[in-house]
């Protein structure tokens, strides 16, 4: 029998050689013969198989599968949230265009065009009587209804929705003329329809009923309302805006309250979100279970947690909790308002909490390196400018990027003889809900 621990190439072809001298047969393992080659070939071929059975192993554990689709099933084992693309969101505001003596209703989900890019309403806004303008928060993001006929299964439904652009936020679901409540893990809330949506290992939207919580009979036509999303798209400064077919409003948006949208979650990001999840569960106790519970909010990137208050004669305690959106800065309220919506479903236990947007303390970077004629400037130059916008823009709130770290980040650089940081000059602390934002870099190359 072969030792299956050492699967290296070379101890199974020891071990195979060794089998072979123990018998009567064939015995030819010297090497550039046919026998050894035969004996390579099957080595091989073991050790491969090993691998991937030892892989697919590893891939039942977060701290060593190595695929999104792995890590997604196990979100979905402990029903631990999956972050799927959201567009950018901010805030404008309605004018219309001659009073009204009557109140005007605009319903949420009614559209809004941003050079030709849809965004829509978050919430109702009502114009009472002698009013001419509303702000409300707007989302991108363009609307579109699928519907299925229910196969009148009782114990579980479920139906999917292809589309990695496909959005999660302010998904409606309908089953006849049921409206079903929309819930991140079943038993969230105590109506009785409700259904759960989350995210499959190819990326694409399920709505699951379950029995107990209404599962729709037979030949129920089900339509699911979903919007469709472009994360990487901002309104430029001087995007022509409107309402879409309704021609009472302007549309003034103030491109300072708007948050960039956010991508699929990368590996890293979602694996460290998910070892600590294990103990968060659907209720927070600790500062950590806040900062995990608050990152699986989509569009949020970084997340401090500060203790404030301790009261030893009850369990009641108070955190603040400090987060940015994707690029760093401070989140669009529509942001926020997730994130309190979210936390509020989870809850804690005896724990209070105070939600703020992080402060920016903006510095220049001002650095000067020296090289010799041999080395290519502009190339150096390039370089220097990436590895400054990587370290800063890594560093999370209240995290301060010593001066020397820098310089020495910088110095190895091929080609570089001597770095002199001009600016900043000094290591700072920067106090709690505060973050560094680099407002621009200067690097000078001197030869």
């Amino acid at each position: 029998m072969l030792d299956y621990t050492k699967i290296s190439f070379e101890d199974l072809v020891d071990q195979l050689i060794n089998v072979l001298k123990t018998k009567d047969a064939w015995k030819d393992a010297n090497l550039q013969s046919t026998g050894r080659t035969l004996i390579e070939l099957y080595a091989y071929t073991a050790q491969l198989l090993l691998y991937y059975l030892k892989r697919s192993f590893e891939e039942l554990f977060v701290d060593s599968s190595q695929y999104w689709e792995s890590l997604c099933k196990i979100a979905n084992m402990i029903e631990a949230p999956v972050k799927r693309p959201v567009g950018a969101s901010g805030k404008v505001k309605l004018v219309l265009n001659q009073q009204s003596n009557q109140p005007i209703i605009v319903p949420a989900k009614t559209q809004i065009s941003c050079d030709g890019v849809l965004f829509y309403t978050v919430h109702d806004v009502v114009f009472n009587s002698g009013e001419t303008q509303k702000e409300v928060i707007v989302r991108q993001g363009t609307w579109l209804e699928k519907s299925f006929v229910s196969d009148g299964n009782q114990l579980t439904q479920n139906y999917k929705i292809a589309g990695e652009n496909v959005s999660d936020l302010d998904v409606e679901v309908y089953a006849g003329n049921m409206v079903y409540s929309v819930v991140s893990y079943f038993g969230q809330v105590l109506d009785q329809l409700q259904v759960k949506v989350w995210t499959s290992p190819d990326k694409a939207l399920n709505v699951s009923f379950l029995k107990g919580f209404g599962t729709p009979n037979y030949g129920v036509e089900i339509k699911v309302r979903y919007s469709e999303v472009t994360s990487d798209y901002f309104p430029a400064v001087r995007s022509q805006w409107s309402v879409v077919s309704d021609n009472r409003f302007q549309v003034v948006a103030d491109l300072s309250t708007f948050s960039r949208g956010a991508g699929w979650e990368d590996i890293e990001g979602f694996r460290q979100r998910l070892q600590g999840w294990y103990g968060v569960g659907q209720r927070l106790n600790s500062k950590d279970d806040f900062e995990l519970a608050v990152k699986s909010v989509a569009g949020v990137k970084f997340v401090q947690v500060v203790s404030v208050m301790a009261n030893f004669e009850a369990p009641f305690r108070a955190v603040e909790i400090y987060i940015t959106d994707e690029e760093g800065k401070e989140p669009s309220q529509d942001i926020m308002n997730r994130v309190e919506g979210w936390l509020g479903r989870l809850g804690g236990v005896g724990v209070m909490y105070l939600l703020r947007p992080v402060q920016l303390v903006k510095i220049p970077v001002y650095v000067r390196i020296y090289t010799s004629r041999m080395y290519d400037v502009h190339a150096i130059q390039s370089q220097a400018v990436n590895i400054i916008k990587s370290l800063y823009g890594g560093l999370g709130i209240q995290e301060w990027l010593p001066v020397m770290r820098l310089r020495d980040k910088l110095l190895a650089i091929v080609g570089v003889r001597d770095v002199v940081v001009v600016q900043p000059h000094v290591d700072l602390s920067l106090k709690k809900g505060q973050r560094l934002w680099v407002e621009n870099i200067r690097v000078d190359i001197l030869v």
